[in-house]
């Protein structure tokens, strides 16, 4: 088969692996986990809809439940507990998340991030990256994890101290944009803490602050999933940005309903001259694709170059790439 053409794609193989084996479901857990399958057999279809009432009913009487994960450690295994109505866990046991969660951006992280860099992991949730930076071989670096949900920053207070990785990692319980004070969040439909998001007539209120205002370390990497609100972040973190030059890796969503507030946060690197990627999997001739069947193992990545005003060619909801253009070879280099 002929080989693409020399281009402008970022070409790089990876093996993305998970720290975590999970060892204990709790009732709770496998009905959020059968619930969330969509069979094509009418059977299948029932006993999925069956364990949705189910799962709606038990959470809504307050039932939860403790499950365990394994967490592989450079000095050995740790059994962590973790609280399964927190349906962001999902990462640990959902199949379609597994061997490993979010792969190319995991897979991008342990290359970018290094073992002696300052990580950023804004919107962090229960730490999923946050964990898996600190615990790799070798990490001397130092994460700061930011997430102002209340439940769900126990859940990382809790992971980061059973995990024993405090002496790498900050947790601050606090939201980021582009003012200091107070604001107030909600989680949309009442379940996910993936969808959590400051809203002025939520019912949480948490506390904000420019990323500017803070006496931290200038990041050399920063991961952004803050349903939105990327461009007040990013015009919060407007200094410390413009010194450091860190490479960005954030969620967009994209609604041609509200063009506009999908095409800020791009179009804003692009005034600060980062260049704009999405991160693909490569298919055996080089030609990227959105997603491909993976069970482990090496796989190819590219990082594909796109101009903001290309963002609504997308799907709804993807993980993107800001790169400085003057780090742009170095970004080759490490990926080399």
């Amino acid at each position: 088969m002929t080989a693409l053409p020399d281009d402008d794609i970022i070409r790089f193989t990876a093996t993305s692996e998970s720290p975590f084996e999970l060892r204990h479901l709790p009732l709770l857990g496998k009905l959020y986990r059968i619930g969330s399958r969509s069979p094509y057999r009418l059977r299948g279809q029932f006993f999925c809809r069956l364990a949705r009432r189910a799962y709606r009913v038990l959470r809504a009487a307050g039932v939860g439940g403790a499950g365990i994960v394994r967490l592989r450690l450079p000095g050995g295994e740790r059994d962590l507990r973790f609280d399964v109505r927190n349906t962001q866990f999902h990462a640990l046991y959902m199949p379609d998340f597994l061997p490993c969660f979010e792969p190319e951006t995991t897979a991008l992280f342990a290359r970018i991030v290094g073992t002696t860099g300052v990580f950023f992991d804004i919107g962090a949730n229960w730490g999923w990256y946050t964990v898996v930076e600190a615990s790799r071989p070798g990490f001397s670096g130092t994460v700061h994890a930011f997430e102002p949900n209340p439940p769900s920053f126990a859940d990382l207070v809790g992971i980061v101290s059973q995990a024993g990785l405090d002496a790498h990692v900050q947790c601050h319980n606090i939201a980021l944009g582009d003012h200091d004070g107070d604001a107030t969040m909600r989680i949309p439909d009442g379940v996910h803490s993936g969808l959590a998001t400051l809203d002025e007539h939520g019912d949480v209120r948490v506390k904000l602050a420019r990323l500017d205002s803070l006496d931290l370390p200038t990041p050399d990497v920063m991961k952004l999933d803050v349903e939105n609100h990327e461009y007040d972040v990013l015009i919060g973190a407007r200094q410390t940005i413009a010194k450091g030059r860190p490479f960005l890796v954030f969620e967009s969503w994209a609604d041609p309903q509200t063009p506009e507030m999908s095409a800020a946060p791009l179009r804003l690197l692009e005034e600060w001259n980062y260049r704009l990627y999405f991160l693909a999997w490569l298919a055996e001739n080089g030609e990227p694709y959105y997603q491909a069947t993976w069970s482990g193992g090496p796989a190819r990545f590219g990082l594909v170059p796109f101009p903001a005003l290309h963002r609504g060619l997308f799907l709804k909801q993807l993980n993107f790439v800001a790169v400085p253009e003057e780090r742009v070879e170095e970004l080759k280099a490490m990926l080399a």
